[in-house]
């Protein structure tokens, strides 16, 4: 989405524009998807990806249980390989979950806290965010959204909330 801001400065989101973020054309960068984003570092014009994060760790109370869960959860969406670290030197042995090119969602036993995380995962379309839901429910999680357009965020963007075993929110989103 293209938004212009009052001296005629093409933006690649709204948000920047509102939040007083203009680059000039020095300072900005491209996405892989051919967005333009401003520079973090002016004058660097090195590419941005679009997904920047590279993995979540999150603490379950129940390794075996939580492992379960995510191995049914997830598969709808294509996440269905998986790795285990052996942890060594007071790093805690964790589980991996990835789409066959890499892991990026990773569990390990401890005490969670799930009013501290909130993770949402990409649907390539709504028919995966319906099947994960339907997924997550017969392994175990409670429902806290059904699936459906939430258009109070945007025109397009159709979400599921579930919670997990120990109660954090997972989302699952298709953004048309």
């Amino acid at each position: 989405m293209i938004a212009e801001d009052v001296e005629g400065i093409e933006f690649a989101d709204p948000w920047l524009s509102r939040n007083g973020m203009r680059p000039d054309a020095e300072e900005s960068v491209s996405t892989q998807s051919g967005l333009s984003l401003p520079s973090l570092n002016s004058g660097t014009t090195a590419p941005i990806e679009e997904n920047m994060i590279d993995h979540v760790i999150l603490t379950v109370s129940d390794f075996k249980r939580s492992v379960a869960f995510y191995a049914k959860a997830l598969e709808p969406l294509g996440i269905t390989t998986f790795i285990d670290y052996e942890g060594k030197d007071g790093h805690p042995d964790l589980k991996g979950f990835g789409d066959g090119k890499r892991h990026f969602f990773w569990l390990k036993e401890g005490k969670p806290d799930p009013q501290a995380v909130h993770v949402g995962f990409v649907a390539k379309d709504h028919s995966e965010v319906d099947a994960f839901y339907k997924a997550a429910l017969a392994a175990g999680g409670k429902s806290k959204e059904s699936p459906q357009a939430r258009l109070e965020y945007y025109p397009g963007y159709y979400a599921t909330w579930v919670l997990d075993p120990d109660g954090h929110d997972i989302e699952v989103v298709n953004k048309s």
